[in-house]
Protein backbone atom coordinates (compact mmCIF):
# COMPACT_ATOMS: atom_id res chain seq x y z
CA UNK A 1 0.00 0.00 0.00
CA UNK A 2 1.24 3.60 -1.18
CA UNK A 3 1.82 5.50 2.12
CA UNK A 4 3.31 9.11 0.62
CA UNK A 5 1.33 12.27 0.42
CA UNK A 6 -0.91 10.83 -2.38
CA UNK A 7 -1.62 8.04 -0.41
CA UNK A 8 -5.64 8.66 0.20
CA UNK A 9 -7.20 8.74 -3.20
CA UNK A 10 -5.28 5.60 -3.97
CA UNK A 11 -6.15 3.82 -0.73
CA UNK A 12 -9.79 4.74 -1.30
CA UNK A 13 -9.84 3.37 -4.93
CA UNK A 14 -8.56 0.19 -3.23
CA UNK A 15 -10.82 0.06 -0.87
CA UNK A 16 -13.51 0.93 -3.22
CA UNK A 17 -12.87 -1.81 -5.42
CA UNK A 18 -12.17 -4.35 -3.09
CA UNK A 19 -16.29 -3.49 -2.19
CA UNK A 20 -16.78 -3.61 -5.93
CA UNK A 21 -15.65 -7.24 -5.50
CA UNK A 22 -17.68 -8.07 -2.35
CA UNK A 23 -20.73 -6.57 -4.12
CA UNK A 24 -20.57 -8.37 -6.94
CA UNK A 25 -20.14 -12.15 -5.56
CA UNK A 26 -23.33 -10.76 -3.23
CA UNK A 27 -25.47 -10.18 -5.64
CA UNK A 28 -24.68 -12.93 -8.11
CA UNK A 29 -25.08 -15.56 -5.21
CA UNK A 30 -28.16 -13.62 -4.50
CA UNK A 31 -29.56 -13.68 -7.71
CA UNK A 32 -28.84 -17.62 -8.06
CA UNK A 33 -30.97 -18.01 -4.76
CA UNK A 34 -33.78 -16.13 -5.91
CA UNK A 35 -34.46 -16.59 -9.50
CA UNK A 36 -34.80 -19.59 -11.20
CA UNK A 37 -33.55 -17.98 -14.74
CA UNK A 38 -32.23 -14.52 -15.66
CA UNK A 39 -32.75 -13.66 -19.03
CA UNK A 40 -29.95 -10.36 -20.10
CA UNK A 41 -30.75 -8.53 -23.36
CA UNK A 42 -28.26 -5.54 -24.66
CA UNK A 43 -26.78 -4.58 -20.98
CA UNK A 44 -23.65 -4.80 -22.37
CA UNK A 45 -23.72 -1.02 -23.32
CA UNK A 46 -22.49 -0.91 -19.86
CA UNK A 47 -19.43 -1.80 -21.10
CA UNK A 48 -16.63 0.58 -22.44
CA UNK A 49 -14.93 3.47 -21.30
CA UNK A 50 -17.25 5.81 -21.19
CA UNK A 51 -19.90 7.14 -18.91
CA UNK A 52 -23.29 5.76 -18.32
CA UNK A 53 -26.16 7.02 -16.86
CA UNK A 54 -28.51 3.78 -16.06
CA UNK A 55 -32.24 4.98 -15.67
CA UNK A 56 -34.59 1.77 -14.65
CA UNK A 57 -38.22 1.12 -13.94
CA UNK A 58 -38.61 0.62 -9.98
CA UNK A 59 -40.35 -2.72 -10.02
CA UNK A 60 -39.87 -4.70 -7.36
CA UNK A 61 -37.58 -2.79 -4.58
CA UNK A 62 -34.56 -3.80 -2.92
CA UNK A 63 -34.63 -6.99 -5.25
CA UNK A 64 -34.08 -4.15 -8.43
CA UNK A 65 -30.41 -2.59 -7.45
CA UNK A 66 -29.40 -6.30 -6.56
CA UNK A 67 -30.61 -7.60 -9.89
CA UNK A 68 -29.01 -4.71 -11.96
CA UNK A 69 -25.49 -4.97 -9.80
CA UNK A 70 -25.26 -9.17 -10.66
CA UNK A 71 -25.89 -8.68 -14.07
CA UNK A 72 -24.29 -5.23 -15.18
CA UNK A 73 -20.62 -5.93 -16.14
CA UNK A 74 -19.60 -2.62 -14.51
CA UNK A 75 -20.17 -1.51 -10.75
CA UNK A 76 -23.05 0.58 -10.96
CA UNK A 77 -23.38 3.72 -7.89
CA UNK A 78 -27.15 3.86 -6.90
CA UNK A 79 -29.23 6.96 -5.87
CA UNK A 80 -31.42 5.52 -3.33
CA UNK A 81 -33.64 7.96 -0.64
CA UNK A 82 -31.77 9.01 1.90
CA UNK A 83 -34.21 7.72 4.41
CA UNK A 84 -32.63 4.12 4.40
CA UNK A 85 -29.34 5.92 5.86
CA UNK A 86 -31.46 7.06 9.44
CA UNK A 87 -31.58 2.99 9.74
CA UNK A 88 -27.66 2.36 11.20
CA UNK A 89 -27.52 -1.42 9.26
CA UNK A 90 -28.98 -0.63 6.69
CA UNK A 91 -27.25 2.78 6.00
CA UNK A 92 -23.77 0.98 6.72
CA UNK A 93 -24.91 -1.47 3.59
CA UNK A 94 -25.79 1.51 1.53
CA UNK A 95 -22.16 2.59 2.42
CA UNK A 96 -20.20 -0.26 1.37
CA UNK A 97 -22.77 -0.17 -2.06
CA UNK A 98 -21.26 3.27 -2.75
CA UNK A 99 -24.80 4.56 -2.85
CA UNK A 100 -25.84 7.83 -2.96
CA UNK A 101 -28.33 9.59 -1.16
CA UNK A 102 -31.05 11.43 -2.58
CA UNK A 103 -33.32 13.92 -0.96
CA UNK A 104 -36.91 14.29 -1.94
CA UNK A 105 -39.40 17.38 -0.62
CA UNK A 106 -41.81 14.50 1.19
CA UNK A 107 -38.41 13.93 3.26
CA UNK A 108 -38.39 17.36 4.77
CA UNK A 109 -35.74 19.48 2.55
CA UNK A 110 -33.99 18.54 -0.57
CA UNK A 111 -30.87 20.79 0.40
CA UNK A 112 -28.84 17.68 0.31
CA UNK A 113 -29.12 16.76 -3.53
CA UNK A 114 -26.30 19.37 -4.23
CA UNK A 115 -23.78 17.28 -2.81
CA UNK A 116 -25.19 14.08 -3.72
CA UNK A 117 -25.53 15.59 -7.87
CA UNK A 118 -21.46 16.51 -7.46
CA UNK A 119 -20.63 13.10 -6.26
CA UNK A 120 -22.52 12.03 -9.43
CA UNK A 121 -20.88 14.26 -11.48
CA UNK A 122 -17.13 13.08 -10.68
CA UNK A 123 -18.57 9.43 -10.74
CA UNK A 124 -19.07 10.36 -14.47
CA UNK A 125 -16.30 12.34 -15.13
CA UNK A 126 -14.19 9.26 -14.37
CA UNK A 127 -16.15 7.02 -16.76
CA UNK A 128 -18.05 5.49 -14.16
CA UNK A 129 -21.68 4.24 -13.92
CA UNK A 130 -24.49 5.83 -12.06
CA UNK A 131 -28.40 4.08 -11.79
CA UNK A 132 -31.29 5.56 -10.95
CA UNK A 133 -34.75 4.76 -10.27
CA UNK A 134 -36.41 8.10 -12.04
CA UNK A 135 -40.04 7.21 -10.98
CA UNK A 136 -39.10 8.00 -7.11
CA UNK A 137 -40.83 5.13 -5.26
CA UNK A 138 -41.53 1.93 -6.05
CA UNK A 139 -44.53 0.93 -8.59
CA UNK A 140 -47.19 -2.20 -8.95
CA UNK A 141 -48.70 -0.99 -12.47
CA UNK A 142 -47.70 -2.80 -15.33
CA UNK A 143 -47.15 0.96 -16.84
CA UNK A 144 -44.51 3.60 -15.81
CA UNK A 145 -45.04 6.26 -13.67
CA UNK A 146 -44.17 9.99 -14.29
CA UNK A 147 -40.94 10.48 -14.43
CA UNK A 148 -38.57 12.67 -11.98
CA UNK A 149 -35.90 15.15 -13.50
CA UNK A 150 -33.47 14.06 -11.36
CA UNK A 151 -31.74 11.55 -14.35
CA UNK A 152 -31.85 14.68 -16.65
CA UNK A 153 -30.70 16.93 -14.37
CA UNK A 154 -27.41 14.47 -13.35
CA UNK A 155 -26.96 14.11 -17.18
CA UNK A 156 -27.13 17.72 -18.04
CA UNK A 157 -24.81 18.75 -14.90
CA UNK A 158 -21.78 16.43 -15.28
CA UNK A 159 -21.76 17.62 -19.11
CA UNK A 160 -21.66 21.12 -18.11
CA UNK A 161 -19.32 20.76 -15.98
CA UNK A 162 -17.10 18.94 -18.50
CA UNK A 163 -18.21 15.27 -18.97
CA UNK A 164 -18.32 14.47 -22.58
CA UNK A 165 -19.61 11.21 -24.54
CA UNK A 166 -22.86 10.62 -21.53
CA UNK A 167 -24.55 8.06 -22.33
CA UNK A 168 -28.41 7.24 -20.90
CA UNK A 169 -29.34 3.85 -21.00
CA UNK A 170 -32.98 2.63 -20.07
CA UNK A 171 -32.91 -0.64 -18.46
CA UNK A 172 -36.21 -2.17 -18.20
CA UNK A 173 -36.43 -4.99 -15.49
CA UNK A 174 -39.67 -7.25 -16.16
CA UNK A 175 -40.22 -10.36 -13.47
CA UNK A 176 -42.49 -12.81 -14.26
CA UNK A 177 -44.13 -12.99 -10.87
CA UNK A 178 -42.22 -10.05 -8.32
CA UNK A 179 -43.93 -11.27 -5.65
CA UNK A 180 -42.26 -15.01 -5.39
CA UNK A 181 -38.82 -16.13 -5.58
CA UNK A 182 -37.46 -18.97 -8.07
CA UNK A 183 -39.29 -17.38 -10.62
CA UNK A 184 -37.75 -15.22 -14.01
CA UNK A 185 -36.80 -12.16 -15.02
CA UNK A 186 -36.09 -10.00 -18.04
CA UNK A 187 -32.94 -7.35 -17.42
CA UNK A 188 -33.39 -5.71 -20.99
CA UNK A 189 -31.43 -2.77 -22.04
CA UNK A 190 -32.87 -0.53 -24.55
CA UNK A 191 -31.89 2.08 -26.84
CA UNK A 192 -29.24 4.59 -25.36
CA UNK A 193 -29.43 8.34 -25.37
CA UNK A 194 -25.83 9.61 -26.64
CA UNK A 195 -26.58 13.09 -24.78
CA UNK A 196 -23.76 14.63 -27.48
CA UNK A 197 -26.01 14.17 -30.09
CA UNK A 198 -28.99 15.60 -28.99
CA UNK A 199 -27.70 18.74 -26.85
CA UNK A 200 -28.61 20.41 -29.73
CA UNK A 201 -32.16 19.14 -30.05
CA UNK A 202 -32.68 19.70 -26.22
CA UNK A 203 -31.64 23.21 -26.08
CA UNK A 204 -32.70 26.67 -27.87
CA UNK A 205 -30.15 27.69 -29.76
CA UNK A 206 -27.71 29.78 -27.10
CA UNK A 207 -29.28 28.66 -24.40
CA UNK A 208 -28.07 27.36 -21.40
CA UNK A 209 -26.87 23.44 -21.21
CA UNK A 210 -27.03 22.90 -17.47
CA UNK A 211 -29.30 22.01 -15.48
CA UNK A 212 -30.85 24.93 -14.63
CA UNK A 213 -32.38 25.17 -17.79
CA UNK A 214 -35.86 23.75 -17.32
CA UNK A 215 -36.92 23.27 -21.08
CA UNK A 216 -34.05 21.05 -21.73
CA UNK A 217 -34.72 19.37 -18.75
CA UNK A 218 -38.15 18.33 -19.66
CA UNK A 219 -36.98 17.46 -22.72
CA UNK A 220 -34.50 15.26 -21.36
CA UNK A 221 -36.90 13.85 -19.56
CA UNK A 222 -39.43 12.99 -21.79
CA UNK A 223 -36.71 11.14 -24.18
CA UNK A 224 -35.82 9.13 -21.12
CA UNK A 225 -39.10 8.06 -19.78
CA UNK A 226 -39.96 7.08 -23.92
CA UNK A 227 -37.00 4.94 -24.28
CA UNK A 228 -37.59 3.63 -20.83
CA UNK A 229 -40.86 2.68 -21.49
CA UNK A 230 -40.17 0.83 -24.52
CA UNK A 231 -37.38 -1.38 -22.41
CA UNK A 232 -40.08 -1.83 -19.50
CA UNK A 233 -43.34 -3.21 -18.99
CA UNK A 234 -45.86 -0.36 -20.85
CA UNK A 235 -49.52 -1.39 -21.06
CA UNK A 236 -52.90 -0.57 -19.09
CA UNK A 237 -53.53 -2.89 -16.00
CA UNK A 238 -56.66 -4.58 -16.97
CA UNK A 239 -58.01 -7.54 -15.44
CA UNK A 240 -58.24 -8.84 -19.18
CA UNK A 241 -54.76 -8.84 -19.13
CA UNK A 242 -54.84 -12.01 -16.83
CA UNK A 243 -55.68 -14.12 -19.81
CA UNK A 244 -54.17 -12.33 -23.05
CA UNK A 245 -50.57 -12.91 -20.83
CA UNK A 246 -51.76 -16.69 -20.83
CA UNK A 247 -52.57 -16.56 -24.76
CA UNK A 248 -49.35 -14.98 -25.09
CA UNK A 249 -47.52 -17.91 -23.46
CA UNK A 250 -49.35 -20.36 -25.41
CA UNK A 251 -48.69 -18.52 -28.96
CA UNK A 252 -44.69 -17.58 -27.79
CA UNK A 253 -44.58 -21.25 -27.52
CA UNK A 254 -43.26 -23.30 -30.97
CA UNK A 255 -45.75 -26.22 -30.90
CA UNK A 256 -42.50 -28.65 -32.21
CA UNK A 257 -40.13 -27.39 -29.19
CA UNK A 258 -39.16 -29.07 -26.25
CA UNK A 259 -41.81 -27.99 -24.39
CA UNK A 260 -39.47 -28.23 -21.24
CA UNK A 261 -38.31 -24.68 -22.58
CA UNK A 262 -40.50 -22.60 -21.49
CA UNK A 263 -40.84 -19.87 -24.07
CA UNK A 264 -38.39 -16.90 -22.96
CA UNK A 265 -39.67 -13.50 -21.52
CA UNK A 266 -37.63 -11.15 -23.84
CA UNK A 267 -40.23 -12.94 -26.67
CA UNK A 268 -43.72 -12.72 -24.56
CA UNK A 269 -43.72 -8.85 -23.18
CA UNK A 270 -43.37 -7.22 -26.61
CA UNK A 271 -46.51 -9.52 -27.92
CA UNK A 272 -48.11 -8.49 -25.30
CA UNK A 273 -48.18 -4.96 -25.49
CA UNK A 274 -48.88 -5.57 -29.09
CA UNK A 275 -52.09 -7.50 -27.82
CA UNK A 276 -53.27 -5.27 -25.31
CA UNK A 277 -53.44 -1.97 -27.68
CA UNK A 278 -55.43 -4.44 -30.32
CA UNK A 279 -58.93 -3.32 -30.69
CA UNK A 280 -61.30 -4.74 -28.15
CA UNK A 281 -63.01 -7.16 -30.37
CA UNK A 282 -60.47 -8.90 -31.33
CA UNK A 283 -58.93 -8.99 -27.63
CA UNK A 284 -62.37 -10.15 -26.79
CA UNK A 285 -62.15 -12.50 -29.45
CA UNK A 286 -58.51 -13.99 -28.04
CA UNK A 287 -59.75 -14.18 -24.12
CA UNK A 288 -62.73 -16.15 -25.43
CA UNK A 289 -60.77 -18.57 -27.39
CA UNK A 290 -58.19 -18.78 -24.36
CA UNK A 291 -60.93 -19.37 -22.09
CA UNK A 292 -62.25 -22.43 -23.71
CA UNK A 293 -58.31 -23.70 -24.20
CA UNK A 294 -57.96 -23.20 -20.36
CA UNK A 295 -61.19 -25.14 -19.38
CA UNK A 296 -60.01 -27.76 -21.35
CA UNK A 297 -56.74 -28.29 -19.51
CA UNK A 298 -57.90 -27.89 -16.40
CA UNK A 299 -60.70 -30.57 -16.89
CA UNK A 300 -58.03 -32.65 -17.93
CA UNK A 301 -55.28 -32.01 -14.91
CA UNK A 302 -52.51 -30.71 -17.89
CA UNK A 303 -50.60 -27.61 -18.99
CA UNK A 304 -49.90 -26.09 -22.44
CA UNK A 305 -46.38 -27.81 -22.47
CA UNK A 306 -48.19 -30.69 -21.71
CA UNK A 307 -50.52 -31.17 -24.61
CA UNK A 308 -48.30 -29.96 -28.13
CA UNK A 309 -47.00 -31.96 -30.53
CA UNK A 310 -43.21 -31.37 -29.34
CA UNK A 311 -44.19 -33.32 -26.20
CA UNK A 312 -43.25 -36.75 -27.77
CA UNK A 313 -42.97 -39.55 -25.90
CA UNK A 314 -39.26 -39.65 -26.28
CA UNK A 315 -39.11 -36.29 -24.75
CA UNK A 316 -41.45 -37.06 -21.91
CA UNK A 317 -39.29 -39.66 -21.43
CA UNK A 318 -36.04 -37.78 -21.41
CA UNK A 319 -37.58 -35.45 -19.44
CA UNK A 320 -38.61 -38.03 -16.34
CA UNK A 321 -35.30 -39.49 -16.34
CA UNK A 322 -33.05 -36.56 -16.37
CA UNK A 323 -35.30 -35.06 -13.53
CA UNK A 324 -34.86 -38.76 -11.65
CA UNK A 325 -31.21 -38.38 -12.54
CA UNK A 326 -31.09 -35.04 -10.35
CA UNK A 327 -33.52 -36.11 -7.63
CA UNK A 328 -30.86 -38.81 -6.62
CA UNK A 329 -27.91 -36.97 -7.22
CA UNK A 330 -28.92 -33.92 -5.22
CA UNK A 331 -30.42 -35.72 -2.58
CA UNK A 332 -27.27 -36.09 0.29
CA UNK A 333 -26.78 -32.54 -0.19
CA UNK A 334 -30.25 -31.27 -0.12
CA UNK A 335 -30.20 -33.58 3.26
CA UNK A 336 -27.61 -31.25 4.89
CA UNK A 337 -29.38 -28.15 3.51
CA UNK A 338 -32.57 -29.33 4.64
CA UNK A 339 -31.16 -29.37 8.26
CA UNK A 340 -29.08 -26.88 8.46
CA UNK A 341 -32.00 -24.03 6.71
CA UNK A 342 -35.01 -25.90 8.11
CA UNK A 343 -35.60 -23.13 11.15
CA UNK A 344 -34.92 -20.46 9.05
CA UNK A 345 -36.80 -21.85 6.02
CA UNK A 346 -40.02 -21.96 8.61
CA UNK A 347 -39.04 -18.27 9.96
CA UNK A 348 -39.03 -16.69 5.95
CA UNK A 349 -42.07 -18.83 4.89
CA UNK A 350 -44.04 -17.68 8.28
CA UNK A 351 -43.51 -14.30 7.72
CA UNK A 352 -43.67 -14.50 4.08
CA UNK A 353 -47.32 -15.75 4.07
CA UNK A 354 -48.51 -12.89 6.25
CA UNK A 355 -50.74 -10.15 4.39
CA UNK A 356 -48.82 -7.59 3.05
CA UNK A 357 -49.08 -5.82 -0.02
CA UNK A 358 -48.10 -8.24 -3.02
CA UNK A 359 -45.58 -4.90 -3.91
CA UNK A 360 -43.75 -5.36 -0.77
CA UNK A 361 -43.62 -9.32 -0.49
CA UNK A 362 -40.47 -9.94 -2.62
CA UNK A 363 -38.53 -6.96 -0.24
CA UNK A 364 -39.69 -8.64 3.24
CA UNK A 365 -38.70 -11.80 2.05
CA UNK A 366 -35.66 -11.08 0.64
CA UNK A 367 -34.34 -9.35 3.44
CA UNK A 368 -35.57 -11.18 6.46
CA UNK A 369 -33.52 -14.28 4.49
CA UNK A 370 -30.37 -12.06 4.23
CA UNK A 371 -30.68 -11.51 7.89
CA UNK A 372 -31.87 -15.11 8.99
CA UNK A 373 -29.71 -17.40 6.88
CA UNK A 374 -26.51 -15.94 7.23
CA UNK A 375 -27.35 -15.77 11.21
CA UNK A 376 -28.14 -19.62 11.53
CA UNK A 377 -25.35 -20.29 9.80
CA UNK A 378 -23.04 -18.39 12.27
CA UNK A 379 -25.21 -20.35 15.12
CA UNK A 380 -24.24 -23.80 13.53
CA UNK A 381 -20.56 -22.58 13.55
CA UNK A 382 -20.39 -21.78 17.07
CA UNK A 383 -22.36 -25.50 17.85
CA UNK A 384 -19.37 -27.03 16.18
CA UNK A 385 -16.52 -25.43 17.42
CA UNK A 386 -18.08 -26.09 20.90
CA UNK A 387 -18.43 -29.60 19.74
CA UNK A 388 -15.11 -29.90 18.85
CA UNK A 389 -16.07 -30.18 15.23
CA UNK A 390 -12.87 -29.37 12.58
CA UNK A 391 -12.87 -26.26 11.03
CA UNK A 392 -16.88 -25.06 12.10
CA UNK A 393 -16.87 -22.02 10.35
CA UNK A 394 -15.75 -23.19 7.10
CA UNK A 395 -18.42 -26.20 7.56
CA UNK A 396 -20.94 -23.83 8.18
CA UNK A 397 -20.56 -21.11 6.04
CA UNK A 398 -19.50 -23.13 2.68
CA UNK A 399 -22.37 -26.59 3.71
CA UNK A 400 -25.34 -23.74 4.93
CA UNK A 401 -25.92 -22.02 1.69
CA UNK A 402 -24.22 -24.24 -1.04
CA UNK A 403 -26.38 -27.47 0.39
CA UNK A 404 -29.15 -25.08 0.71
CA UNK A 405 -29.06 -23.89 -2.82
CA UNK A 406 -29.04 -27.91 -3.71
CA UNK A 407 -32.27 -28.44 -1.74
CA UNK A 408 -33.76 -25.74 -3.41
CA UNK A 409 -32.77 -27.50 -6.59
CA UNK A 410 -33.86 -30.84 -5.65
CA UNK A 411 -37.37 -29.63 -4.83
CA UNK A 412 -37.71 -27.81 -7.83
CA UNK A 413 -36.70 -30.92 -9.66
CA UNK A 414 -39.00 -33.46 -7.78
CA UNK A 415 -42.04 -31.09 -8.47
CA UNK A 416 -40.93 -31.28 -12.23
CA UNK A 417 -40.30 -35.19 -12.00
CA UNK A 418 -44.19 -35.65 -10.48
CA UNK A 419 -45.65 -33.06 -12.98
CA UNK A 420 -43.92 -35.19 -15.80
CA UNK A 421 -44.88 -38.61 -14.54
CA UNK A 422 -48.47 -37.23 -14.26
CA UNK A 423 -48.62 -35.57 -18.05
CA UNK A 424 -47.19 -38.62 -19.17
CA UNK A 425 -50.12 -41.00 -17.68
CA UNK A 426 -53.06 -38.60 -18.38
CA UNK A 427 -51.56 -37.98 -22.09
CA UNK A 428 -51.61 -41.66 -22.76
CA UNK A 429 -54.99 -41.98 -21.07
CA UNK A 430 -56.60 -39.10 -23.04
CA UNK A 431 -55.12 -39.37 -26.01
CA UNK A 432 -58.20 -39.72 -27.83
CA UNK A 433 -59.35 -36.11 -27.13
CA UNK A 434 -56.25 -34.55 -27.55
CA UNK A 435 -56.56 -33.76 -31.04
CA UNK A 436 -59.97 -31.48 -30.16
CA UNK A 437 -57.83 -29.81 -27.20
CA UNK A 438 -54.79 -28.86 -29.97
CA UNK A 439 -58.02 -27.45 -32.31
CA UNK A 440 -58.51 -24.99 -29.36
CA UNK A 441 -54.82 -24.49 -28.95
CA UNK A 442 -54.61 -23.63 -32.58
CA UNK A 443 -57.71 -21.36 -31.94
CA UNK A 444 -55.83 -19.13 -29.31
CA UNK A 445 -52.25 -18.97 -31.77
CA UNK A 446 -54.61 -17.62 -34.35
CA UNK A 447 -56.44 -15.29 -32.60
CA UNK A 448 -53.36 -13.96 -31.02
CA UNK A 449 -51.58 -13.56 -34.11
CA UNK A 450 -55.21 -11.87 -36.20
CA UNK A 451 -54.99 -9.69 -33.30
CA UNK A 452 -51.11 -8.28 -33.35
CA UNK A 453 -51.50 -8.61 -37.00
CA UNK A 454 -47.72 -10.09 -36.78
CA UNK A 455 -46.99 -13.37 -37.69
CA UNK A 456 -46.34 -15.82 -34.10
CA UNK A 457 -44.66 -18.97 -33.89
CA UNK A 458 -47.31 -21.81 -35.25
Amino acid sequence: MVTNGASTPLVRGEVRRGADWVLLRFARTVRLAWFREVEVQGIEQISGDRPVLVAANHANGFVDPVTLMATSPRPVRFLAKATLWRTKPLGALMELAGALPIFRQDDGTTAGNASTFAACYRELAIDGVIGIFPEGTVNDAPRLLPLHTGAARIALGARHAGTRGIRILPVGLVYEDKARPRTRVLVRAGEPIDLDEVIGELVDAGGDEGPANRDAVARLTDRIAARLAEASLDYDESPENVPLLQAVRVASRRAEADPAVRPLLRDQEPLLRRLSRAEPELRAVVVAAMGSYQAELSLLGLDDGDVVPGNTPERMRQRIGLSMAKVIGLAPFAAVGAAIDLLPYGVVRVVAGRPMPRISRANATLLLSLAVFPLTWLLWGICGRRLGVKHPWRWALLAGPLCGQATVIWWEQLRDLRSARVAWRRTRSQADVLADVLAHRQAVVDAVKAATEVAVAP
